[in-house]
């Protein structure tokens, strides 16, 4: 008896979907605030979150929504929602920068491109990161 619970338990452990880590991203290029939104959209596209911490930085003052862009995770309750509003979202135009703030206009929702939005970023150390939208 002990022999055939041994097996059983070995049989479902080997049969037990091993969780694969999320390919490694490059970097984001943290020099154009255009390249740090496409971010977004390349983790609600993919489903890998791993570069979505790296947009926001604590000594820029990030709102609510941004924040949880950031700390996204595929736990999170909102991940499906994330993957919908922003996987086909598309870049209107290039970023408009005054001094360390910049906005880039885009447009996302859930059924695709479909609600005009506005992205804020800001310039820390030479670098853009999130800030409100």
């Amino acid at each position: 008896m002990k022999l055939l619970t041994i097996l059983v338990l070995t049989s479902l452990a080997v049969a037990q979907p091993v969780e694969q880590s999320p390919q490694q991203l490059p970097a984001v290029d943290h020099s154009d605030p255009v390249k740090v939104l496409q971010a977004v959209f390349s983790a609600a596209e993919t489903g890998n979150l791993s570069q979505l911490p790296s947009l926001c930085h604590k000594k820029v003052d990030s709102d609510g929504d941004v924040r949880s862009i950031c700390e996204m995770t595929r736990d999170d309750e909102d991940f499906r929602d994330f993957t919908k509003v922003f996987a086909g979202s598309t870049i209107q135009g290039p970023a408009r920068i005054e001094g360390d703030q910049a906005t880039v206009d885009f447009t996302f929702g859930p059924n695709g491109p479909e609600r005009d939005e506005k992205m804020n970023l800001e310039r820390h150390k030479d670098k853009w990161y999130l800030a409100s939208f």
